[in-house]
């Protein structure tokens, strides 16, 4: 088959065109890269949400084999102000925020997920984005936390703010776990420290005791039975 010379210049892409189809392909990728992101951020939290749940079941089980939540009688490993999950041997190590004590030592040396393998398949879950920002997303557990709830909570929703601002301030007076109505009880309490997205119900059961930031954090579970190793 032969083409004549108009034919042939029709074979390519004339640069006017090639540059409109470039602008549409810009305008779709800027529309749909903040959905993508927004999409996995939202991921992340229901996976923060599966993860607690899977915890709390371990710690639950743990209590009923042993009469108490793991604490320093279990393992010379965990201590009264409790320890950061999931993260042992993931070459992270944090800077800031619940994972790091006042004396500026990292809690993370393992000993609450040692006791929990037993009653988990595979590895404690820990934050997804942890590697990322192991300063502000992070588990923890405190198996010595005053259990007072609020009564209600004003949630600031924006992205983490910087440390250590709290995402969420307590309001009204707070009141003793039930089984302690004259004082504070002691307890042991799960955390969640941050969400990424206002799509996630936050939930408080404690709001005092600032061991590993539990009381600023988004999602906290306080054990309803009271009792540790200590």
């Amino acid at each position: 088959m032969f083409y004549s010379k108009f034919d042939k210049k029709r074979l390519g892409f004339t640069l006017i065109e090639l540059s409109v189809v470039i602008a549409i392909i810009t305008i779709l990728a800027t529309i749909s890269i903040p959905n993508v992101r927004l999409y996995l951020k939202k991921a992340r939290d229901s996976k923060r949400i599966s993860d607690i749940q899977v915890l709390a079941l371990a710690f639950e089980s743990f209590y009923d084999d042993n009469g108490h939540y793991p604490g320093v009688t279990d393992s010379a490993l965990i201590t009264g102000g409790g320890e950061c999950l999931g993260i042992v041997g993931r070459g992270i190590v944090p800077t800031s925020g619940g994972c790091v004590n006042s004396g500026a030592e990292v809690r993370n040396d393992g000993g609450v997920d040692v006791l929990l393998r037993t009653y988990i398949h595979g590895p404690v879950p820990h934050d997804p984005s942890f590697d990322n920002n192991p300063n502000y997303f992070y588990y923890t557990y405190d198996p010595i936390h005053a259990y007072e709830m609020p009564t209600s909570v004003n949630w600031i929703i924006t992205e983490p703010p910087t440390y250590p601002t709290p995402m969420a301030n307590c309001v009204g007076p707070m009141y003793p776990h039930a089984g302690n109505p004259g004082g504070d009880n002691l307890t042991a309490v799960l955390a969640v420290n941050r969400f990424e997205t206002n799509t996630i119900d936050r939930h408080r059961d404690v709001c005092s005791d600032g061991d590993l930031l539990q009381n600023q954090s988004d999602y906290n579970i306080a054990f309803s039975e009271v009792g540790f190793g200590f």
